[in-house]
């Protein structure tokens, strides 16, 4: 009974979609949304704010400031840190004993030299784009 019901109910739908017309808009339309779009008052646009503000970079900067003059003028402050942490383990280990050939080492170097060529000229192109 339900499979009857649901036929009729797609032939009545397929009916009204053909004897309908899609919608337009008036001939004026795009120069109507235009208008009001010019008219938004520029204070009223999301401006661009940091998640980290400039305070904060320079409190940042501040404290890296003052620990490199410690470390400075602390000379004997060196010897007590113990750097065998970071050059002794089994992962330095590992990484070092990984010998690339020189085409593969080619190949990465003109590989990251293109990406870096290409992250400046998209800049360039979206900054001009936006200008």
């Amino acid at each position: 009974m339900k499979k009857h019901t649901d036929i009729h109910t797609d032939d009545l739908v397929d009916k009204i979609m053909k004897m309908s017309s899609p919608e337009s808009p008036s001939s004026n339309f795009t120069d109507s949304v235009m208008s009001r779009i010019e008219n938004i008052p520029v204070s009223s646009i999301t401006s661009y704010k940091p998640l980290i503000s400039k305070w904060f970079w320079l409190f940042v900067g501040l404290i890296v400031f003052l620990i490199y003059l410690y470390m400075a003028f602390q000379a004997t402050a060196i010897n007590y840190i113990d750097f065998s942490v970071v050059y002794d383990n089994k992962f330095v280990d590992v990484i070092s004993s990984i010998a690339f050939s020189k085409a593969t080492t080619y190949g990465l170097l003109l590989t990251a030299l293109m990406f870096l060529i290409q992250i400046s000229l998209l800049k360039y192109y979206f900054n001009k784009r936006l200008v």
